[in-house]
């Protein structure tokens, strides 16, 4: 992975606040305020634990992360894993018709 990671680069969390990268080494980065390290590759807290508190180069990547999350729970409550659906048959056609295009 290419390191676009450079002091002073605002980085955003899921909030939209933003942060100001203050320290850059080969592996890890600094922000201004926050007394963790981040990895370059994961973009994301240097943690042992599972998943870390993660920071995005731009905001619109982060906008669409989120919208593409909101819009596929909203699918799945519809979609459900097993029985039936609460859809029309003309809903699961158009819904088909967009899926294998």
């Amino acid at each position: 992975m290419e390191n676009n990671i450079k002091k002073g680069l605002i980085l955003y969390d899921s909030s939209l606040k933003e942060f100001v990268v203050s320290k850059v080494g080969n592996k890890y980065f600094e922000c201004e305020g926050v007394r963790r390290r981040f990895s370059i590759e994961k973009m994301q807290f240097d943690s042992q634990h599972g998943n870390g508190y993660c920071l995005y180069l731009d905001k619109q990547i982060l906008l669409d992360t989120k919208e593409r999350n909101k819009l596929e729970n909203e699918i799945r409550k519809v979609m459900k894993p097993y029985g039936k659906t609460e859809l029309s048959l003309e809903q699961l056609r158009e819904i088909s018709l967009i899926i294998n295009r």
